[in-house]
């Protein structure tokens, strides 16, 4: 008498069940809000290895590895950079070395899915792996990916407060990398916009020069910041019959220095096939000579030196023959018009590439943001479409809808500072879960109004709550107050809600939709929003149409 019963003790080990689930659940939505919130400075990064850094920082956090490890392999087809995050000098020094022959990165990029493996020392593609202890022996393995194509890999080892990594973490580490490839393509556009640019002023402050020195100190002075050799050097000969040196110099972090000799047996041999040689010296140096030529005149010979081994000359061959063709043309002061003008197109063209890139980047975010919502997963990208739409019977510039759609897509961002408990109650929420939830568009706001490209997306995250009649928050503004950004987000808003099934509701049709939307017009939201509504339902516009992809 007076002993708990086994219906008791099956009671008390389902609680503890529920609880661990609850423990693990509220750890793996603690991860993903670190890592949207870390990830999300990634996009301002700029250069490579910058990127590569702060990914091999954020994995180890994010997955809890006692080592990561990140390899880009690079674009002339050979492992160019690396970073890692934690302290493993054996296990680095493995993968550091001969990294185009490593067989276990060379794996971790044909692969096209994350894995993981249990003991890497058993691992049959890392059989002579060397580990500092037995806790790095976990290992998962996440191929960063590109348009589909392999360009890089994330290596972790050791899961901290165990070894081995979960299903989670190969989760949280997919959403990274996806982040990672954005961001790693955004820096590779700079590069490029950075090289087209330092080109394009090259090639104007050609036409300004009025003496062949000057010209050729400026060219060899291009080249050598493109392509951030140790030493640029340039000879120019004259249009008689004699063809002697009219000048020759060369650059080096000393500067300049005007010179008699040149390496002629090279410089000869590169005029006469009219292609670029390049020389290796082994791992500390290799040389390219290009010629400087148009089909009417062969000008001279530029030539570049590089002596830092991780410096790899065959990927600067394409961009300093292009550099250097444009560099004769702009010699003979023809075409220079016509090249700006291209060099323009092709700086928009990577400008929208890169704007397209970061869109990308929200959308993943967002869809991981929904997911945390189990009632409004996809909610986010179906509203910002139809947002979108919206805007043109609006007559909304391409720009102004463009924002619209972020606004829409971003509009629940501040829900990453909402507790689970209240964004996931089953039940009625109180007067002070209310007063909590009804601060996600003010954090909202906070969080993007410090990236400068979603200024104009603002006003859809900070007024999306705003009702027609007054009645809405956090500002309770009434009409025409209200952005008409966040007029038209309203409606989109509310007619998904309608038609989507939720846990405590079936989904209703479209039209009925449409008849409680007509019926709040001029209370909730705005009539003349409605009505255009109702045009695109009616035209079928908003169900299946093709909108522009980010």
């Amino acid at each position: 008498k007076g002993a708990f019963s086994a219906t008791d003790i099956r009671t008390l080990e389902a609680v503890a069940e529920e609880l661990l689930k609850t423990w693990e659940r509220t750890g793996y939505n603690r991860r993903l809000t670190d890592l949207i919130e870390a990830s999300a400075p990634l996009s301002a990064l700029l250069n490579t290895q910058s990127v590569l850094d702060e990914v091999a920082k954020i994995t180890r956090r994010t997955l809890q590895a006692r080592f990561v490890f990140v390899t880009l392999y690079d674009q002339d087809g050979s492992f160019t950079r690396i970073s890692s995050a934690g302290y493993a000098p054996k296990l680095q020094d493995f993968l550091s070395r001969d990294l185009a022959v490593n067989s276990l990165l060379q794996n971790a990029l044909e692969a096209t899915k994350s894995f993981r493996v249990r003991d890497v020392r058993k691992y049959r593609y890392a059989p002579s792996i060397t580990l500092d202890h037995n806790m790095l022996r976990g290992l998962i393995v996440v191929p960063i990916r590109l348009h589909g194509v392999s360009i890089g890999a994330i290596l972790g080892f050791g899961k901290q407060g165990g070894v081995f990594f979960s299903e989670k973490d190969e989760s949280l580490a997919n959403l990274l990398t996806t982040q990672a490839a954005a961001s790693l393509e955004g820096a590779w556009l700079f590069q490029e916009i950075r090289s087209v640019t330092t080109t394009t002023t090259a090639l104007y402050q050609l036409s300004q020069i009025d003496t062949i020195e000057k010209a050729a100190q400026l060219i060899a002075e291009t080249a050598y910041r493109l392509a951030k050799a140790s030493t640029a050097g340039i000879v120019l000969f004259s249009n008689d019959e004699k063809g002697d040196i009219q000048t020759a110099l060369e650059v080096t972090k000393e500067g300049v220095n005007f010179r008699k000799s040149v390496p002629l047996a090279f410089v000869e041999q590169t005029l006469k096939t009219g292609e670029p040689i390049t020389l290796s010296g082994g791992e500390k140096s290799a040389h390219i000579y290009l010629p400087i030529q148009t089909s009417l005149r062969k000008y001279g010979v530029l030539w570049v030196e590089f002596t830092e081994v991780k410096q790899r000359a065959s990927s600067q061959v394409q961009p300093l023959r292009s550099f250097a063709d444009q560099t004769a043309i702009a010699l003979e002061r023809v075409m220079l018009l016509l090249d700006s003008r291209q060099k323009a197109i092709e700086l928009k063209g990577a400008h929208s590439e890169l704007e397209n890139t970061y869109d990308q980047t929200l959308s993943a975010l967002m869809m991981a943001l929904d997911a945390r919502d189990r009632e409004t997963e996809g909610h986010s990208v179906r509203v910002s479409s139809t947002s979108y739409l919206l805007g043109k019977e609006f007559n909304l510039s391409k720009e102004q809808r463009q924002s619209l759609r972020r606004g829409s897509l971003l509009h629940d961002i501040g829900k990453i500072g909402i507790s689970d408990t209240i964004l996931n109650k089953a039940g009625e929420l109180t007067d002070e879960e209310w007063g909590i939830m009804r601060q996600h568009p003010v954090i909202g706001r906070d969080i993007i109004k410090r990236i400068p490209f979603l200024q104009d997306a603002i006003p859809i995250v900070y007024a999306h709550h705003e009702r027609w009649d007054g009645s809405g928050y956090p500002l309770g503004l009434r009409g025409t107050e209200i952005p008409l950004e966040a007029r038209i987000f309203a409606v989109a808003d509310i007619f998904d809600a309608l038609t989507s099934i939720r846990p405590y509701r079936e989904a209703i049709s479209d039209q009925e939709a449409l008849v409680h939307l007509q019926k709040e017009a001029g209370i909730l939201v705005d009539p003349d929003v409605v009505a255009a509504f109702a045009r695109l339902l009616e035209m079928g516009s908003v169900r299946g149409a093709t909108l522009p992809i980010f």
